[in-house]
């Protein structure tokens, strides 16, 4: 009763809410938006030159029906968050999707229950000829196989015993591409956040509100850089050493696009935005830029791209 009757006060006090200037203090929901059914997307269609009696498996067996078909996405539904942003932002090079699953060759009892899709996949694109580029997109949880809640934090990646069996699994998918000529990009996993519905900030034009409201906010919806590295170490050393046995390996780091590097912050908005989807998923305003940037790096633009393990 108390907060209505303030409300109500406040709002008689301004001569109604400022709907204008609020709406532009908040993140726009609209932005939070991802289309987890590809085939809903303009110009896909569901094929990928798998034959039927296997395409079955996968979660995604899709590409760009306007042909042309010469990279491919392979990964989980991280994967699946970037490839519309791929889609969008490519010209006469178009796309193919396989998922969902950690694109790793391995005979370890932890991706037993992956070990069919991964290497049908793998071995399908390798094979194919007109596969020029392979971009390679798995959470970072899936490729340690992290406990279930590891999609709210990677806090248990530091401890996580898996560290040899991911780098041998990783290492031979980028050994068979190797093999068969293709250029290998591998995408660095984003910052790993809440939902970003339970990052919703509402700003009012009532200071008191706020003040009461705020109290209340997640404090994990903002992660700051130092930590997402800290955490992120064993996954960005497995990274940097394949670079160095495979130096030809293009290794693409979104991290400034979806953190403020020099204030030290991941937040789960940029510029009235929503960065992120459902659970830590990127949306389709971080895929398209992201896809922007891949695109730029596989064609030979030059990029802007920061990465470290401090």
């Amino acid at each position: 009763m108390f907060i209505t009757g303030v409300i109500g006060y406040q709002t008689y006090k301004h001569n109604g809410f400022e709907s204008r200037e609020i709406t532009a203090m908040n993140p726009i929901v609209k932005t939070m938006s991802l289309e987890k059914d590809l085939l809903k997307i303009a110009n896909v269609e569901n094929n990928c030159a798998i034959p039927i009696s296997k395409k079955s498996i996968f979660n995604n067996c899709v590409q760009d029906h306007r042909g042309n078909v010469k990279y491919a996405l392979l990964g989980d539904s991280k994967a699946s968050a970037l490839f519309p942003g791929l889609l969008k932002n490519s010209s006469s090079n178009r796309w193919m999707f396989i998922g969902n699953f950690a694109p790793v060759i391995s005979d370890s009892i932890v991706y037993k229950h992956l070990k069919q899709t991964s290497e049908l996949a793998i071995d399908f694109v390798a094979k194919n000829k007109n596969i020029e580029v392979v971009v390679l997109t798995t959470a970072v949880r899936n490729l340690f196989q992290l406990p279930a809640n590891s999609d709210q934090s990677i806090e248990a990646l530091p401890s996580s015993l898996n560290y040899e069996v991911a780098f041998d699994g990783l290492k031979n998918t980028v050994e068979k591409f190797t093999k068969y000529g293709k250029k290998i990009v591998i995408t660095v996993d984003n910052p790993t956040l809440p939902n970003p519905r339970d990052c919703l900030d509402r700003t009012t034009a009532i200071p008191l509100i706020n003040n009461i409201f705020n109290k209340y906010k997640n404090s994990n919806c903002n992660l700051s850089y130092t930590k997402h590295l800290e955490l992120s170490k064993q996954y960005l050393t497995l990274l940097l050493k394949l670079k160095e046995l495979y130096p030809f390996l293009e290794i693409y780091d979104p991290a400034y696009i979806l953190c403020d590097i020099k204030n030290d912050l991941c937040p789960s908005f940029r510029n009235n935005n929503f960065l992120y989807s459902y659970s830590d998923h990127i949306s389709n305003y971080s895929n398209n830029l992201i896809g922007k940037e891949v695109i730029s790096l596989i064609e030979n633009i030059q990029y802007k791209r920061i990465y470290s393990t401090k």
